[in-house]
């Protein structure tokens, strides 16, 4: 979504533009600091900002440049959970902050715009798992993209299971936003939490690439919003990658799976938050 077409979805171009303030920054400031709550987004008027966001070892990585015209910050407005990345200027912006009660009047005036921003933010989350996920990088630009048109949106209530220890795998899924719990039998049959997983987690894709049952249970914990990718899509695109990059996945598949096994085994549990890797272990 760039600034016109968000300022046209408004319906009132000279309400939308009274509620835009301008941010005038300088280089090195950081407009959005990771694990913050979101109270705005942004667009780079002029100028250019870097997305800085930590890695498994806690060092800060640079993730990518966004330049004028872009968009920023939306994620976390719309999914209500805390900023998955910095954003630091490169050098001198302006910037136009919308924040959230801008949003709200505006929402009230044109309830259209509030599932435009909503699309508008799955996509783009949807993208940046495509882009980054090492799952997906056997898959060209096109096939990326057919993918993304295939994902499903759901929004379930507290307490919903999704997959179900010992199931067949149903699909890829992927938290937009609320947070759900990974459920494992410990020696004695009883469930045991082995994780928690918040917005831009995935899980269900062991079952997929493994074609076994699944082996944990997955039970939402709050009110949660997730996209899904079917078992039948997945597995055909997988198989059009040829033998070689099949294998490969399949290799990251083992490799995950022995040490999840290996921390099950002690009786803790698999990682914390800011990453995948938790999720493709036990499902």
């Amino acid at each position: 979504m760039t600034l016109t077409g968000f300022v046209c979805s408004c319906g009132n171009c000279r309400t939308a533009i009274q509620l835009l303030r301008l941010v005038r920054a300088v280089d090195g400031d950081v407009v959005i600091r990771e694990g913050q709550k979101g109270t705005a987004f942004y667009f780079v008027a002029t100028g250019e900002v870097r997305v800085v966001a930590r890695a498994g070892n806690n060092k800060a990585v640079e993730r990518g440049r966004l330049h004028e015209g872009t968009l920023f910050g939306e994620m976390a407005l719309v999914t209500e959970q805390a900023r998955t990345a910095s954003v630091q200027v490169v050098g001198e912006a302006d910037l136009l902050e919308v924040d959230r009660a801008a949003v709200a009047r505006l929402v009230s005036e044109v309830p259209v715009l509030a599932e435009r921003l909503d699309r508008f933010a799955r996509e783009r989350l949807l993208k940046n798992l495509l882009a980054t996920s090492p799952l997906f990088k056997p898959f060209d630009h096109q096939q990326q993209m057919e993918l993304l048109k295939r994902f499903e949106g759901h929004d379930l209530e507290p307490g919903t299971v999704i997959i179900r220890e010992g199931d067949a795998g149903q699909g890829l899924f992927v938290i937009m936003f609320g947070e759900v719990e990974v459920l494992a039998k410990d020696p004695s049959g009883r469930d045991k939490t082995v994780a928690k997983l918040g917005a831009g987690e995935v899980f269900g894709e062991m079952s997929l690439l493994g074609d076994k049952p699944t082996t944990a249970t997955v039970r939402t914990l709050s009110r949660t919003t997730i996209m899904f990718l079917g078992r039948e899509y997945f597995q055909r695109l997988v198989q059009a990658l040829g033998s070689e990059a099949f294998r490969g996945l399949l290799d990251r598949h083992d490799e995950i799976l022995h040490g999840a096994a290996s921390v099950a085994r002690r009786g803790g549990q698999v990682t914390s938050r800011g990453g995948s890797r938790r999720t493709d272990a036990v499902c």
